[in-house]
């Protein structure tokens, strides 16, 4: 079944339905002995998932009463959920909404904005979805949901970004593939073909994570299929899933009926595959020496020796993690980096791309976080490189349009650039795993994807992508940049807690996100020659050792203790006389208290004092702060009985407070939604540059951020690309390449909620 439905139905189903689901829950009308029956069974098919036979018993039930609200919002479930036919949803989900009185049944709304999403109406969902927010209910589970269908608004944001990149809607022609082939044009010049691999290797179940051996002769791939049954047959208990892998052979251009995995023989006898745990090869490297596989939870691997592989042995645990899982690996072609998919603690989202490196001594590295540049705050998964530096993996999160939809990045300078989505007709809102392009011919790739008119959920395509005039596959747009920081702000202002209001105010900078290439594409500058300009500076004067205290704070208070309430003017006034000075404040807390409450102190803390300085007139721009709650007390607060040191916990209320100097401190600002360096910018810069070129062996550090609106991942990019322009800029007027460093925050250091919005949109330029 697609992920697209899964997760949230759980969610609505589980949480917020009281009564719509029950049997003859609604008695605003009168049923029938006869209907009352009939709706038990098709409402039993539909409860045990078996949707195709539901639909024929719901159809039935509708031959009887076709003006029921409930009989039609369960039908449209049905349909929504069935593998071929979830097109059909929206006309059911509207005729009960027609039907629906002032007790219309909430989710209705929720299935409708999918059955609309489904079906590329990415406008209609939208308003859908915020028709359903109103009803959550305000728990802990509602709130959760509620943040999960305000990302599904966003993905509708994106599908109608992705729509407009296409001249031609590619889903305009709606007939159905012949001989499982069907061609989509995105202008009047370019295509994509997908073929499915046909009834021979897909099921009405999920078939994906295709992997080919002997020059693409011989077919691998997981499928939740019935392994004691036929091709299409359904399992003898729908209750067993479990994922196993199905071998085929290409005989004459056609695929053979596929065997599972141990009628290949292709492991040694020692390696027993259990029917009853999961079996998935996810990957084989490009000379066909590798294969990994995801036996039972535990990532292997096999080499191949002459013509037989080994018995697959399990990657170290430290890949194998015991507290996390994970599901899937792959290799680079020098066989010396791993990138491992992973829900371990500490990432960005659910699932996160990960990379292990070899050691001098052969053995895999830890695991190492791709960064906010590849992973989301939603799941990354199946990770396919070619070569070295080019990657295509599924997300969640970036620019999809709903469900898993396939990116690809390159490793150039030594990071990855920022993911581009392959965009509309490959990618649906449903889910699209498993990319893979071809090793004999670069104009084919493999992938699995969740569409109309397959054999079951997610079913195994052959792409073939002919392009004319597109020189790159799809234009490099950070889609996060649709909401504008001033349009944040006025919705802030305007906040009537109307969901339909965030999609307007997204979708009015559409055209300015897709005009700021020219903004940002550059002529290039020869180096400026003319004299530097240095202003003479003065000698900062010693700080007086009385403000190097720790600011301390009242017990269970956000009040400053009468002692460190003059320290903070003197912070204040030496700040104004040496502008070079930058000032961080850590918040801390003591150990009374749960470790959110601490960490909400803590960070508390740091914004009073910020504030403090800012009243006595400290400039916020050289002011940084952090929270740390109460890891790093500077006492125990407890005796060594275990009693309660109240002296050493009142030191623990703190903020500590550091200058530092630096030979020169500047900052700038952008636009809203941009990453261009405004003529204000270029000045500063100007100034910068001339400074290091008349004090040889100067380094430069840059640092940029972004206000936190939007995903954190996108917000990491783009204040990359903030700093990546800063860095472009001064290298253009003569500063070498060796000389600056640059790191990108995102949205992690916030500024406080009353400052102004541009002060998240800078690059800190440091001159040590």
């Amino acid at each position: 079944m697609s992920k697209l439905f899964n997760i949230l139905s759980i969610l609505v189903i589980g949480l917020i339905i009281s009564s719509s689901f029950q049997l003859a829950a609604k008695d605003k009308i009168k049923l029938s002995k006869a209907q009352k029956a009939q709706h038990k069974i098709a409402f039993n098919l539909l409860d045990m998932e078996l949707y195709d036979d539901a639909i024929l018993e719901y159809n039935k039930l509708l031959d009887m009463r076709s003006d029921y609200d409930q009989f039609l919002f369960e039908t449209g479930i049905a349909y929504l959920r069935s593998p071929k036919d979830f097109d059909k949803a929206e006309m059911y989900f509207q005729r009960a909404l027609k039907f629906s009185a002032e007790d219309t049944i909430p989710e209705l709304y929720y299935y409708l904005a999918k059955s609309y999403q489904v079906n590329h109406k990415f406008d209609k969902a939208k308003e859908a979805y915020s028709n359903f927010i109103p009803t959550i209910k305000p728990n802990k589970a509602g709130m959760e949901l509620k943040s999960n269908v305000q990302w599904d608004v966003k993905t509708c944001q994106h599908g109608v970004y992705h729509v407009k990149l296409n001249t031609k809607n590619p889903l305009e022609n709606k007939k159905k593939p012949l001989n499982d082939v069907k061609k989509f044009y995105i202008n009047a010049t370019d295509y994509v073909v997908l073929q499915n691999m046909g009834a021979n290797i897909n099921s009405i179940y999920d078939d994906e994570t295709a992997v080919f051996l002997n020059e693409e002769s011989e077919i691998f791939y997981t499928s939740k299929r019935n392994p004691f049954g036929t091709t299409t047959d359904l399992s003898s208990n729908p209750g067993v899933t479990y994922e196993h892998v199905y071998t085929s052979n290409k005989l004459q251009g056609d695929w053979k009926t596929p065997h599972l995995l141990s009628a290949a023989k292709l492991f040694p006898e020692n390696f027993e595959l259990d029917p009853e745990n999961h079996v998935s090869i996810v990957s084989v490297n490009k000379d066909e020496s590798i294969m990994f596989l995801f036996v039972a939870g535990v990532l292997y691997e096999s080499k191949r020796e002459g013509k037989s592989w080994t018995t697959p042995s399990p990657l170290p645990e430290h890949i194998n993690l015991k507290k996390s899982h994970e599901p899937s690996v792959c290799i680079n072609d020098d066989g010396n980096k791993l990138i491992i998919v992973s829900d371990k603690k500490g990432g960005y989202g659910g699932r996160d791309l990960y990379t292990s490196t070899k050691q001098e001594d052969g053995t895999w590295g830890a695991l190492e976080n791709m960064g906010a540049v590849v992973n989301t705050e939603q799941d990354e998964d199946t990770p396919f490189l070619i070569g070295n530096d080019l990657l295509y993996f599924s997300s969640k999160g970036h620019s999809s349009i709903g469900g898993y939809d396939v990116f690809f990045t390159e490793f150039k300078k030594d990071k990855w650039k920022n993911p581009v989505s392959l965009g509309i007709p490959i990618n649906t809102p449903g889910d699209e795993v498993s990319y893979m392009r071809s090793k004999i011919d670069n104009e084919l790739a493999y992938y699995a994807s969740s569409r109309l008119n397959g054999y079951g959920y997610k079913d195994i395509y052959r792409v073939t992508a002919h392009y004319e005039k597109r020189e790159d596959l799809l234009p490099e747009i950070l889609l996060a940049e649709l909401m504008s920081d001033e349009l944040a702000a006025k919705e802030k202002l305007n906040d009537k807690k109307d969901t339909t209001t965030i999609a307007e105010v997204v979708e009015e900078v559409i055209a300015e996100v897709i005009e700021e290439p020219k903004e940002v594409v550059e002529e290039k500058k020869e180096p400026v020659k003319t004299e530097p300009v240095v202003t003479e500076k003065k000698d900062a004067t010693p700080p007086p050792e009385d403000i190097f205290r720790d600011i301390l704070f009242k017990f269970n208070k956000m009040e400053i203790a009468d002692e460190s309430k003059s320290q903070i003017k003197k912070i204040a006034e030496y700040m104004k006389q040496n502008p070079d000075f930058v000032v961080n404040l850590a918040g801390h807390a003591d150990y009374l208290g749960s470790d959110e409450v601490n960490m909400e102190v803590s960070k508390k803390r740091a914004l009073v004092v910020f504030n403090e300085l800012m009243k006595d007139g400290a400039d916020p721009y050289r002011v940084h702060y952090d929270y740390l709650g109460e890891s790093k007390p500077k006492a125990s607060g407890q005796n060594a009985d275990g009693s309660d040191n109240a002296e050493n916990r009142a030191k623990n209320r703190r903020v500590d407070f550091g200058l530092e100097q630096l030979n020169m401190y500047r900052y700038i600002t952008y636009t809203s939604g941009s990453s261009s360096v405004n003529t204000k910018g270029k000045t500063t810069l100007d100034e910068v540059a001339s400074y290091v070129k008349a004090h040889p062996g100067s380094k430069l550090d840059l640092r940029g951020f972004s206000d936190p609106s939007g995903p954190a991942a996108a917000n990491m990019i783009l204040s990359e690309k903030r700093t990546k322009a800063a860095v472009d800029y001064l290298i253009s007027i003569g500063i070498s390449g060796n000389d600056i460093t640059s790191k990108a925050f995102g949205e992690t250091k916030p500024a406080p909620a009353n400052m102004p919005a541009e002060y998240n949109r800078r690059v800190e330029i440091r001159i040590k």
